[in-house]
């Protein structure tokens, strides 16, 4: 049996409470498709997890709850949650490293709420990012690069290019 989709909720859900199936499982280390069966056999029953439309529209997906699991709490416990030291690095490549990283997190967000295929929208993506961050290089690969290495802010280290040099020309 597979989950009918809830119409869209936005006004009644405090959207700020759920995380996405996606989102979740890359944070747990587990396969999206294990996470809901999960949300399908136990999680929806006890009112922490729901299949729904996101509120900005697109695909309906799975949603959980933070009651759910502490690691879904905002700000995150644990190792992985806590910022590295990052005193070692030269400020700008630390600074790149937190666009990059910002990024990562619009474009997953961007990937869990915008309708369509990502090719129709990803060119308009880019540039907004490209105001954003006008100094950062920003190109369709490196966006998918990053939002593949950052999952958490443990993370942030492997976004710092510790080459040398002027890497821009």
């Amino acid at each position: 049996m597979s989950a009918i989709p809830m119409p869209n909720l936005a006004p009644s859900i405090d959207w700020r409470q759920w995380r996405s199936a996606g989102r979740v499982a890359a944070a747990m280390g587990m396969r999206t498709d294990s996470l809901a069966r999960l949300c399908r056999k136990s999680l929806q029953a006890r009112g922490l997890a729901m299949f729904a439309t996101p509120p900005e529209g697109g695909q309906a997906q799975w949603f959980l709850h933070v009651a759910a699991d502490r690691r879904l709490l905002p700000g995150g416990i644990g190792e992985r949650y806590q910022s590295p030291d990052l005193s070692q690095f030269p400020r700008e490549k630390v600074t790149a490293a937190m666009q990059k990283a910002a990024v990562a997190d619009a474009f997953g967000q961007a990937l869990a709420t915008r309708p369509g295929l990502v090719k129709d929208w990803l060119p308009m993506f880019i540039e907004e990012e490209r105001r954003k961050h006008p100094e950062l290089r920003i190109r369709g690969r490196s966006v998918y690069a990053w939002h593949r290495t950052y999952k958490h802010p443990a993370n942030l280290v492997k976004l710092i290019d510790a080459r040398g040099g002027d890497r821009r020309s």
